[in-house]
C-alpha cells in the first residue's frame, strides 16, 4: 500500500489506478476539483461550472447534500464528494 495521494481534476485514469483500488492511507486534499458540465476538467485556478474546492467554504457552510460531479469527472472527485456528504449527513 502507498501512503498518500494528492489528486485533482486534471489527474487522468492511469494516474488514479491505485486510488480506485484503495491503496492509499491518506487522501491529501490539496487541489480543487473544477469541471465544466460536460466533464472537461478546468485548468488550475479556474472555477468550473461544477466546483469542489475547500476554499469556497472559508466563511460559510456548504449546502447539504453537495451535487454530484458531471459524468467524466475522475474517481477522486466522486470519492471526495461522497466523503463530504457522508460527514455533513452525520451532523446532528
Amino acid at each position: 500500500d502507498k501512503f498518500q495521494v494528492e489528486p485533482g481534476a486534471l489527474m487522468g485514469a492511469s494516474q488514479l489506478r491505485d486510488f480506485r483500488e484503495n491503496k492509499f492511507s491518506i487522501f491529501h486534499y490539496t487541489y480543487q476539483f473544477e469541471y465544466m458540465l460536460d466533464g472537461t476538467p478546468c485548468q488550475p485556478w479556474n472555477v468550473g461550472e461544477w466546483s469542489l474546492d475547500k476554499r469556497h467554504f472559508n466563511d460559510i457552510y456548504p449546502a447539504y447534500p453537495l451535487p454530484p460531479p458531471p459524468k467524466g469527472a475522475n474517481a477522486a472527485a466522486g470519492w471526495l464528494l461522497d466523503a463530504f456528504n457522508e460527514a455533513m449527513g452525520a451532523i446532528p
